[in-house]
């Protein structure tokens, strides 16, 4: 496979990135009790909405880090030093992400009656 095609795949997976991750966020700010979350964050977490929600923001940050990735090796020659950096920091950022929402997805709806956030105390 050629560069230039692994670049385009690259876009495309910026776009579909993209696509998942507002359907999350809107999934999340339309579906989810949100005005609850200060007072119990498991009435957001027990919601039937949660999983495919949270799931939907995963596959958005794994093409995401495909597509950053892509898009660096387009960027390579005149990036220098401080476009490395800013690439090993994305990508960085988007690791994280992505164990939050593991997290979101595999253990929160597992664990929500031993939240630390519903204490009494």
């Amino acid at each position: 496979m050629k560069l230039s095609q692994i670049q385009r795949l690259g876009g495309i997976a910026i776009i579909l990135g993209s696509i998942l991750f507002a359907v999350w966020a809107i999934g999340w700010t339309t579906l989810l009790p949100v005005s609850e979350r200060s007072r119990d964050i498991s009435l957001l977490i027990l919601n039937h909405n949660w999983i495919w929600i949270s799931s939907m923001a995963f596959p958005g940050v794994i093409l995401m880090i495909f597509g950053y990735t892509a898009v660096y090796t387009k960027l390579l020659d005149n990036s220098g030093i401080s476009g490395f950096i800013g690439y090993i920091f994305i990508i960085i950022a988007y690791i994280l992400q992505a164990a939050k929402i593991t997290w979101e997805i595999f253990l929160y709806p597992n664990n929500s009656k031993l939240c630390p956030f519903n204490s009494p105390f």
